[in-house]
């Protein structure tokens, strides 16, 4: 009897857990509220704008429109840039006379195998050998470094989510990780819509800079990377509300003051 109360209290406790890599996936920064429930929670890329009048735009970027390739560092200049992928803006964007600029932005990039996870933002993690070298450029502005994102860890088709230490952020070798960039800050979301105004893309970019030569064995040393893993739900599973955190903890006391209570009556 003891042991089942057990396994159900581990049970919630799973399902709380779940809810919140949800609500990590499935809403964005800008404080705009959950995404559409045709984004899924997996794979490709999310892009999340706020226009300066308040009305939100998003799209989802699929596994055919994302880079998937071998990315060969510069063994001179330590550096390398590559196309994530781009969103071509329609009619409808130049037609908005009304939108003339960006308040917030918001990109949710799935990466696998990344190299450079981080333990509270030192490269302290073996193996992660790209750990603050790794920057997300959009339409020439530095959006953040890959290796301070706050992140989900999978298996590299999402078959289980990985248990990573408290303070590691960043995209994990040999794993499939899950977060958001984002910014409010005008001076880069002014560059961002210029570009989008002047050419009609919005363009994502990573910048590899390996800085250290000798990190570069040799002129065909390169870095797998891929942002267009599957995208395994047909149809995604809808937005999960989670309990705030103090709400969470009186849940989880009750349930396991519960469980020693009905272990002492059957003493």
């Amino acid at each position: 009897m003891v042991v089942n109360m057990i396994r159900i209290l581990w049970l919630l406790l799973s399902i709380v857990c779940g809810a919140s890599h949800a609500s990590l996936l499935l809403s964005s920064p800008t404080g705009a509220g959950s995404l559409d429930s045709s984004i899924p929670d997996f794979g490709g890329a999310v892009i999340d704008i706020v226009w300066d009048t308040g009305e939100r735009f998003s799209t989802f970027l699929g596994t055919d429109d994302l880079l998937k390739e071998s990315v060969v560092t510069d063994v001179n200049t330590g550096l390398a840039s590559a196309d994530i992928g781009s969103y071509f803006f329609g009619s409808d964007f130049f037609n908005s006379a009304f939108i003339n600029g960006i308040n917030k932005l918001a990109i949710r990039l799935s990466l696998y195998d990344g190299d450079n996870a981080t333990m509270d933002g030192v490269d302290s993690i073996d193996g992660e050998f790209q750990a603050n070298e790794n920057l997300l450029m959009v339409n020439g502005a530095n959006l953040g470094n890959f290796s301070t994102v706050e992140t989900v860890t999978f298996t590299r088709e999402e078959q289980e989510i990985i248990d990573t230490p408290e303070g590691m952020t960043g995209f994990l070798g040999g794993y499939t990780s899950i977060g958001w960039f984002y910014t409010d800050n005008s001076s880069l979301l002014d560059t961002v819509y210029q570009g989008i105004v002047n050419t009609g893309v919005l363009q994502m970019n990573v910048d590899i800079d390996k800085a250290t030569l000798g990190k570069v064995e040799n002129l065909e040393q390169s870095n797998f990377l891929s942002f267009a893993e599957p995208n395994r739900r047909p149809t995604p599973e809808p937005p999960v509300s989670v309990n705030e955190p103090p709400s969470l903890i009186i849940f989880l006391s009750l349930i396991v003051g519960w469980v020693m209570l009905v272990s002492r009556r059957m003493l």
